[in-house]
């Protein structure tokens, strides 16, 4: 069905250009593309010379962090009336994956106050305030998104990274047994369990987790047998 709906979007804007067509605007393609996320949509989009809604979409497009951000700075200036709450959530990214959590947090605050359902808009926030070391605000967010997605594996895994920099270990504990229920096959969950048990003193724990995460390991084989090496020399001592 939705591929049936996509070519009779690229048909009709084939046949006509977008001033021309009294069926299909711009608009119509550009919140289906909000829908739908597809590449295709956006590039009709893009092409049709739009002074709006195409900045949106070579944003969404942009391998330049940066450019994405300015493009779409400019977008959200323009205030308009479809896409807003998108934009303040893709900026947000942007700036998390940028560590520049202040304006990553700014950008997710706007976002919530369009839609507080999203659980990926608290997780990146919550990822931002733990850049920030605020940890509590920072379980808090990934609560809430386990709260609205209770399989968000990534969420639970945050959290847990969140209570061991508190030192709770039994909650972080809590959280990457969780995690590795969801994935077993999670490198981070394993080696972060591993260090929960290496702060608890339970040694034979820590390595064997550790052994599991090296067999799962893509290139950080020599970080694990530190880890392995250290723990080793404390069980001698």
């Amino acid at each position: 069905m939705k591929n049936r709906i996509i070519f009779l979007l690229f048909l009709l804007l084939t046949q006509f250009t977008f001033a021309q067509s009294q069926k299909v605007t711009v608009e119509d393609v550009f919140r289906r593309y909000l829908v739908a996320g597809e590449k295709s949509l956006a590039e009709m989009v893009i092409n049709s010379k739009d002074s709006v809604y195409s900045l949106f979409c070579m944003a969404a497009l942009a391998k330049d962090e940066m450019e994405a951000i300015d493009l779409y700075s400019k977008f959200i200036q323009l205030n308009p009336k479809y896409g807003l709450a998108d934009a303040y959530l893709n900026r947000g990214i942007k700036y998390n994956s940028l560590d520049s959590a202040e304006l990553s947090i700014a950008d997710f605050d706007k976002y919530i106050g369009y839609n507080n359902k999203e659980p990926y808009a608290y997780y990146f926030r919550g990822s931002s305030y733990k850049m920030l070391k605020e940890y509590d605000k920072a379980i808090k967010d990934f609560s809430m998104a386990i709260k609205l997605e209770p399989t968000f594996d990534l969420a639970y895994l945050m959290r847990g990274n969140s209570y061991f920099e508190q030192k709770n270990y039994d909650k972080a504990l809590f959280d990457y047994n969780k995690v590795l229920a969801l994935d077993k096959k999670s490198y981070q969950a394993y080696i972060m369990r591993g260090l929960v048990y290496e702060a608890t003193g339970e040694y034979k724990k820590a390595i064997s987790d550790w052994r599991e995460a090296k067999k799962i390991s893509s290139g950080n084989e020599e970080f694990v047998d530190k880890l392995i090496e250290r723990v080793s020399k404390k069980m001698k001592n």
